[in-house]
C-alpha cells in the first residue's frame, strides 16, 4: 500500500512527479515578482513521442503574441491565428526553423510544422513590439512556470536526466536529477539573467519604421 502526502495529493498520480519553484534575478541582482514562463524541461528521456492530438496555437491579439512562451514536442504542427483587428506577417529567422508567414488579416489562421528540436524567435514584420517563442523539444516532460515561479513535470518515468530551465534574458541552470519509485521530487532553483532585451530587424535585417 502506498501512502500519500498531504503534499503528494496536490498533484496528479501519474509516476514520478517534479515539481518546485523558481526565483529570478535581474542582472542588478533585484529579485523579479513575476517569474512566468520559464521553461523547465529534461533532456535525454528515451523512447519515440509522438506530437499531441490537439494542434497547439500562437495567437496574435491586440498586437502581441498569445503565448508569449510555447513549448512544443519536435514534429508539431503549429498554428498562427490572426485573432487581431489588423494584419500581421508572422516570421522567423532561427537557424532550426526559418519561415514567413506573408502578411494576413484578421480571422485567417497559417500554419507550420516544427521537425527539429531548436529556440524558435517569432516576430512579426510589421509590428516591432511583438516577440514571442517557440520551445522545440524532444519530449513531453516540460512545464511553464506561472507567476509565482511554480512549475509540475508529471508522469517522468524512472531514471537519471538532466534538467534544464531556459529563460529568455538566459541565465540557463542544468541539473542532474534522479527519479524513481513514483515519488514526489521537489526543487528550489535560483536563476540570474544575463542579458538584456535587444531591438530586434525586421525579416529584410532593416531597422523598423517609427511609424506604421
Amino acid at each position: 500500500v502506498k501512502f500519500t502526502t498531504a503534499k503528494e495529493s496536490l498533484y496528479p498520480d501519474t509516476g514520478n512527479i517534479i515539481t518546485g519553484q523558481v526565483r529570478v534575478f535581474k542582472q542588478e541582482g533585484i529579485e523579479r515578482l513575476d517569474r512566468s514562463n520559464l521553461l523547465v524541461f529534461l533532456d535525454r528521456v528515451p523512447g519515440f513521442f509522438p506530437p499531441s492530438g490537439a494542434l497547439p496555437a500562437l495567437s496574435q491579439q491586440g498586437q502581441r503574441f498569445a503565448p508569449r512562451v510555447l513549448p512544443v514536442v519536435k514534429r508539431t504542427k503549429v498554428e498562427f491565428p490572426n485573432d487581431d483587428r489588423v494584419f500581421h506577417n508572422v516570421f522567423s529567422l532561427s537557424r532550426s526553423r526559418p519561415f514567413d508567414l506573408d502578411a494576413y488579416p484578421p480571422g485567417e489562421t497559417r500554419s507550420m510544422r516544427f521537425d527539429e528540436t531548436g529556440w524558435i524567435k517569432v516576430y512579426c514584420n510589421i509590428h516591432a513590439e511583438m516577440n514571442a517563442h517557440i520551445l522545440v523539444l524532444d519530449n513531453p516532460f516540460f512545464s511553464l512556470t506561472d507567476q509565482a515561479g511554480l512549475f509540475v513535470i508529471p508522469g517522468v518515468p524512472d531514471g537519471r536526466y538532466p534538467l534544464r530551465i531556459w529563460h529568455e534574458l538566459g541565465g540557463e541552470v542544468r541539473r542532474s536529477i534522479e527519479v524513481e519509485g513514483g515519488g514526489l521530487h521537489y526543487l528550489d532553483i535560483e536563476i540570474w539573467e544575463d542579458r538584456k532585451i535587444l531591438q530586434h530587424k525586421n525579416k529584410f535585417g532593416k531597422s523598423y519604421p517609427e511609424k506604421y
